[in-house]
């Protein structure tokens, strides 16, 4: 089977390469015309693609910066996997762009403008349809633009290829990013995607390449696994906590039924002396029940101290495969194995196993 064309690396080892960069020019104008943006017309790649990289980066290498003729900054991104702080993470970078422009004796009306754009095969924007959004600073009182210098543009490629409402060469783009993996993949009628795919099909034959991907590949697998585990014992843990919750809110409440029966058995032990049979024996019940809302009590304290001990083993089984992956690459890097087991706190022989 292929490895799929929105994998990270395949991504900018397709869209990264200077010698590709008519395709990656007319992916970023398909984007840009969808919002009715002004084309760029020439672009230099200036992160080219590098597959020593892959292998020697500590996290995941997944973005491509160019710089149109014009001198805009343009930032694109393939992310596959869901990130709860995606949004907070895209302003940050591109106000990164941003300020990073600005050296020692230019003023701040030299700033090029940036544009970071993400192509997300996840939903980031659930309660519409809307498969594009773009953002940028704007005066809410008039709904104007308050400056052009940032701008970011979100593709969510589920709803793009299920809602359309796009324009017809961007969802040629989206069908080529969705089925170029397939063996049927019908040839796009857009000159750049039939590029792209030629030199996508180069790509597999490059045994590194697709190795490097592949592995990247099983690491989101392995992530995206992780956090599905992590939740359910998240949720798990939740739902224990508010059955603890609401036990010890029947204790509470037993407990002041409690009070108010032994006030209620004092006032009547001191007006009716036959009736201290009939209170102990409320008493009695009372306690009871006393200790099995305390006995329900415990069993649940022990529910969740084993919940919080798989939590913990989770995170440490993760932290584990972490550092065999670290490993694994500084292995492939040709890293002597004492110096990786210093850096991984691996032991030597868990080293050499793999």
């Amino acid at each position: 089977m292929r490895i799929s064309v929105i994998n990270d690396v395949i991504f900018r080892a397709l869209f990264g390469n200077p010698a590709h960069k008519e395709v990656l020019l007319a992916l970023i104008n398909a984007i840009l015309g969808d919002s009715g943006e002004e084309l760029i017309k020439s672009l230099e790649i200036i992160s080219p693609f590098n597959l020593p990289d892959v292998f020697n980066a500590k996290e995941s290498i997944c973005d491509i910066k160019a710089m149109s003729e014009s001198e805009k900054i343009i930032d694109i991104e393939m992310q596959v996997v869901r990130q709860a702080d995606y949004i907070d993470r895209s302003l940050y970078y591109c106000a990164h762009n941003l300020s990073s422009q600005l050296e020692s004796g230019k003023s701040y009306g030299d700033l090029h403008q940036v544009i970071c754009i993400s192509i997300l095969d996840f939903d980031l924007f659930p309660a519409d349809d809307q498969p594009h959004h773009k953002a940028q600073m704007v005066d809410r009182a008039t709904g104007k633009p308050l400056s052009d210098k940032m701008n970011m543009h979100f593709l969510e490629l589920h709803k793009a290829e299920k809602c359309g409402n796009i324009t017809k060469e961007l969802a040629a783009w989206v069908r080529f990013f969705a089925h170029a993996h397939e063996e049927d993949y019908m040839e796009s009628a857009v000159p750049a995607i039939g590029k792209a795919h030629s030199f996508y099909l180069e790509l597999l034959h490059n045994t590194k390449l697709v190795g490097a991907a592949a592995d990247r590949e099983r690491a989101h697998r392995d992530f995206v696994s992780w956090n599905i585990n992590k939740e359910r014992t998240e949720k798990k843990f939740a739902e224990t906590e508010k059955r603890f919750a609401e036990t010890e809110q029947r204790f509470a409440e037993t407990e002041q039924k409690f009070a108010e029966k032994e006030k209620v058995f004092v006032e009547k032990a001191k007006e009716l002396a036959e009736g201290e049979k009939e209170l102990a024996t409320i008493r009695t019940q009372l306690e009871q029940k006393q200790a099995e809302l305390q006995q329900e009590k415990a069993e649940l304290q022990q529910e969740k101290a084993e919940l919080q001990k798989q939590k913990q083993n989770i995170e440490l089984e993760a932290e584990h495969k972490k550092a065999q992956e670290t490993a694994r690459k500084m292995l492939a890097g040709g890293c002597d194995i004492t110096f990786i087991a210093e850096c991984t706190g691996l032991d030597i022989a868990s080293i050499e196993n793999l």
